[in-house]
């Protein structure tokens, strides 16, 4: 398996893959963003250091747009619709 190119996705992806890719690019992108950069930087960090850099990145994302939409559609009981901002 591996890595295809770019504009390659249509030729041999499989249709589970492209759902993912659909369902994550829907997502809140933010976020995962966030997720990647903690992941990244937390190996041999402290317990001290990690929170303190989760709690910048909670407030960093509880500033978004994507943040209130989520929170407006959690109390409408409806889907979120993100944006990436």
């Amino acid at each position: 398996m591996g890595a295809r190119a770019p504009g390659r996705a249509g030729r041999g992806a499989t249709a589970e893959g492209l759902a993912l890719a659909r369902r994550l690019a829907a997502g809140p992108t933010a976020a995962y963003a966030e997720v990647k950069v903690l992941l990244r930087d937390t190996p041999g960090a402290s317990l001290a250091a990690v929170l303190e850099r989760e709690a910048a990145a909670r407030e960093r994302l509880g500033a978004t747009r994507d943040h209130r939409a989520a929170v407006e559609a959690f109390l409408a009981r409806a889907e979120p619709a993100f944006e990436g901002r």
